[in-house]
């Protein structure tokens, strides 16, 4: 397929492809960096969970263990964890196994029963955590709640666990937008490294693109008034030492054969001049010369046009003479060099 455009729409084809490739790969990294980031908060959930009911389980010992009367230890344990605030605002709030508040950080909640509460969307907010705790088996669980100090319902994944001794349920959650904000902040980072780098991959295409182009057409005019007996025209790009270098010191094979020609055909004419007897086969061994080296030109006239319009399939198939089959050989090397860049 890319055999059939030209050089410009093929390096712009392989630039789009490494565009596209690098984005996936980027979509793939963020998507995984999400997963990640996801697992840590609850991760980080679970574990403030944990905490909380580590602090209540001492006061139960205390109970237990009579050190202090059970309406003061539940009194303290709640004021505790009551005030206690992590990740910018954020608060434990606390059921008893009925599911009605006895600590929340709007006061206005307390004493409420929501274990068949449901958010906007028809998610319950608590029943499947509180059912999963009691159980011995603390689950995650997805709603929409506002923010203690907002209105508007946002994602919430939560996490309880039960004290153990007490018919309470402590639990806390992490706000979806949070995670977003995390992920949203690692995409600016990454995007402050690789846009630079991709507008400087561009760039570096178009650039070699206009040059590999620009050399063609070079090639392409030499040939096409080498063609026409200019053989004064020099031929560019001789000195290099890659594929196009290759392909000028094929033309210049080429030229020097044209001015080979001219001079054989005045060395003829003084033959024919001095010898009669040999003008029929100087002058077919002339027609000969001509007709050959006009197929050698006309062909890589072709296969140069063919070139500097993309296709870098084309090769000659035509058999030149044996004196020129040379030239044949190496632009065919020179295109098969070409094609595997």
């Amino acid at each position: 397929m890319l055999q059939k455009l030209s050089i410009r729409h093929q390096f712009a084809t392989i630039g789009l492809f490494g565009i596209t490739m690098a984005a996936a790969a980027l979509a793939i990294s963020l998507l995984g960096a999400y997963r990640l980031e996801l697992a840590d908060r609850k991760a980080e959930v679970r574990t403030l969970v944990n905490n909380a009911v580590a602090i209540a389980s001492s006061f139960a010992r205390l109970v237990k263990y009579g050190a202090m009367p059970k309406d003061r230890a539940q009194a303290i344990a709640l004021e505790i964890i009551g005030a206690t605030r992590f990740d910018h605002g954020n608060y434990y709030f606390v059921d008893d196994k009925d599911g009605t508040i006895i600590q929340h950080a709007k006061k206005s909640m307390l004493g409420k029963n929501r274990l068949d509460s449901k958010d906007a969307y028809g998610h319950y907010i608590i029943r499947p955590m509180l059912e999963g705790a009691l159980a011995g088996h603390p689950v995650f669980n997805e709603y929409y709640i506002s923010k203690a100090n907002g209105k508007k319902p946002l994602e919430k994944i939560s996490y309880m666990a039960k004290v153990p001794g007490w018919d309470w349920v402590i639990g806390t959650g992490v706000y979806v937008s949070e995670i977003h904000a995390a992920l949203w902040e690692n995409i600016t980072r990454i995007a402050e490294i690789f846009v630079p780098v991709f507008l400087f991959f561009l760039l570096a295409m178009y650039f070699i693109q206009r040059n590999i182009a620009a050399i063609l057409r070079a090639m392409t005019g030499a040939m096409t008034r080498l063609s026409k007996g200019d053989t004064t025209t020099p031929v560019p790009y001789v000195e290099r030492n890659d594929e196009i270098g290759g392909m000028a010191r094929a033309v210049e094979v080429f030229k020097a054969a044209g001015i080979e020609k001219g001079q054989l055909e005045a060395e003829a004419r003084e033959a024919r001049e001095a010898r009669e007897a040999e003008a029929a086969r100087a002058a077919a061994e002339r027609d000969q010369a001509a007709r050959d080296l006009a197929l050698v030109v006309d062909s890589l006239a072709t296969g140069l046009e063919n070139l500097a319009a993309g296709r870098i399939s084309f090769r000659l198939t035509t058999a030149f003479a044996n004196g020129y089959e040379r030239l044949r050989t190496d632009f065919n090397a020179a295109m098969d060099h070409l094609q595997e860049l």
